[in-house]
Order: C-alpha cells, then sequence, then structure tokens
C-alpha cells in the first residue's frame, strides 16, 4: 500500500493537468465547430460560456420546428417519418406534444360509454336476477372463502 500526503493527493499531476488541458482545447475545437455549422445553417449565433457550452438552448418545440428529415435509413431499411407514434403506451406527434394520445384516449372512452348504453337492457335484467340467484345457493356454497373452490361448486348447482 502507498502512502500519500495531502499535498500530494490535492495537487494534480502533470499528467492530469495534460489531460485537463487537451479536454479543454477539445472543448473549444467542438465549440468551433458548432458555431460554424450554425453560420453555415444559417441560425442564429449563441454566445458560448467559457467552457465551451451553449450559454441559452433553444427550447425543444423550436429545435424540432427547424428539423426537417426526409427519412432515416438503418442499415439497409429506409424508414419514412409518420405524424404520430405509439411509445410504451403513449401517443406522440412530430412535435413530441400529447395531443393524439388525449384524442386516442377520449375516443376510446366514448366508443366504451356507448357500449354500456347498448348493453344497458341486459345488466339491468342481470341486476335483478342475480339477487334472487344467490339467495337460492345453499349457505354451504355461499360461505365459500376461496374463488377456485367456489368456482368449482357453483358449476355443479347451476349447469
Amino acid at each position: 500500500m502507498q502512502i500519500v500526503s495531502a499535498h500530494q493527493a490535492i495537487s494534480p499531476s502533470a499528467h492530469q493537468a495534460t489531460n485537463m488541458l487537451l479536454l479543454q482545447e477539445e472543448g473549444h475545437l467542438i465549440s468551433s465547430c458548432f458555431e460554424k455549422w450554425r453560420v453555415a445553417q444559417k441560425q442564429n449565433s449563441v454566445e458560448p460560456k467559457p467552457n465551451g457550452f451553449i450559454s441559452k438552448p433553444l427550447p425543444l418545440y423550436d429545435q424540432l420546428a427547424k428539423l426537417h428529415i426526409d427519412d432515416l435509413s438503418v442499415g439497409e431499411s429506409i424508414i419514412p417519418p409518420v405524424t404520430s407514434v405509439r411509445n410504451l403506451g403513449s401517443w406522440f406527434d412530430q412535435n413530441l406534444s400529447m395531443i393524439p394520445h388525449i384524442t386516442k384516449i377520449c375516443r376510446a372512452a366514448s366508443f366504451h360509454i356507448y357500449n354500456i348504453r347498448r348493453i344497458r337492457k341486459y345488466l339491468k335484467s342481470f341486476l335483478i336476477a342475480a339477487p334472487a340467484l344467490w339467495n337460492s345457493l345453499p349457505a354451504s356454497v355461499r360461505d365459500i372463502d376461496n374463488f377456485l373452490v367456489f368456482k368449482r361448486t357453483i358449476k355443479t348447482y347451476l349447469f
């Protein structure tokens, strides 16, 4: 085990200092390349911070509005753009808003409410007949706690 003095632990070695300088130079190179690209794309130039990062990024929707992709190729497959996409149960459109998701949920809810209206007459007759059917079963069947046993037993009485 090597014992390191407090001065050695705090002060960076020459190798670490060289790596830090190289990282700073690479950061400045990346920043200058990014600025050249922005000028080539005729976008607004943003003043970079001293460490090379952009001080005021554009909002996400503004960035997406400026982005135009004709298609995406992955290997030999070409993927065309679509207006909305489903991701883990949520729908997003090309601006990453959830308007398609809300629309589809409301449409599904309206459909199910409409279906309840269509089967209401069957539900009403079942609600009237169910208590009489339950009361006609023997108490030993009604007191069964295990659902699987209840299901097997009730089949013998009803069918």
